[in-house]
């Protein structure tokens, strides 16, 4: 008679545990899944404006991570920021090596022409992004 008390207790608790397993594995699928809609995002953001960065600045995106205020529903109405990493884009004709040229380095002033193309690029990928300025960060930008 005792072991049929301790039955239903024990269908009890396994049945508690497998819930509290089934919401950590719901958890668990849910984040992954956010992780890979964030990933999918950056790669369509970057896609959608390599050709004309590499034109038009002779740039392109060497890294890209996207921010969102809900990570387990995300979307492109929660972007909170995105943060590129830029580098000079290496056409085919410039794989030669170039001559050495003199270079002087004024260490007194900081190089403003840097920063305007940097300001330009972020403008170019906000408007092509539809999205405010203040959300993309350049690697390196001086603030």
């Amino acid at each position: 008679m005792r072991f049929s008390l301790l039955l239903p207790v024990n269908l009890r608790i396994r049945k508690k545990r497998f819930r509290k397993f089934d919401r950590n594995e719901e958890k668990e699928i849910q984040a992954t899944q956010g992780a890979y809609i964030l990933k999918q995002m950056a790669v369509d953001l970057q896609a959608e404006v390599e050709e004309e960065l590499m034109v038009d600045y002779n740039m392109k995106i060497s890294s890209i991570d996207v921010g969102v205020k809900n990570e387990e529903e995300p979307g492109v109405d929660d972007l909170q920021n995105i943060t590129i990493s830029l580098e000079k884009a290496e056409g085919k004709e410039n794989s030669e090596i170039e001559a050495v040229a003199k270079v002087d380095i004024n260490t007194d002033s900081p190089s403003t022409s840097n920063d305007a193309n940097l300001d330009a690029v972020k403008r170019f990928l906000a408007t092509s992004w539809s999205v405010d300025e203040e959300i993309i960060e350049i690697a390196g930008e001086r603030k």
